[in-house]
């Protein structure tokens, strides 16, 4: 039983951290995400860059709390 449970742990580990090798083809949806499936940002896109500009968030407009050196919980 021990070894069987072993070499089904090892069966899983290798099949579970297998590298996905499928490159996406076209101009497909697919295309324009990576393995993740996270969507690619192109930065040399002005819309793009304007919009992520707009929704950014000033460092001066934010809240200090705490003491310095002193970590938030």
């Amino acid at each position: 039983m021990k070894k069987l449970l072993t070499a089904m742990f090892a069966a899983l580990l290798i099949v579970g951290c297998g590298e996905n090798t499928k490159k996406p083809s076209g101009d497909s949806a697919e295309s324009n995400q990576s393995s993740g499936g996270v969507a690619k940002i192109n930065l040399d896109d002005n819309e793009t860059r304007n919009r992520i500009i707009a929704e950014a968030i000033d460092a001066h407009n934010l809240k200090k709390r705490g003491k310095k050196g002193e970590k938030l919980r």
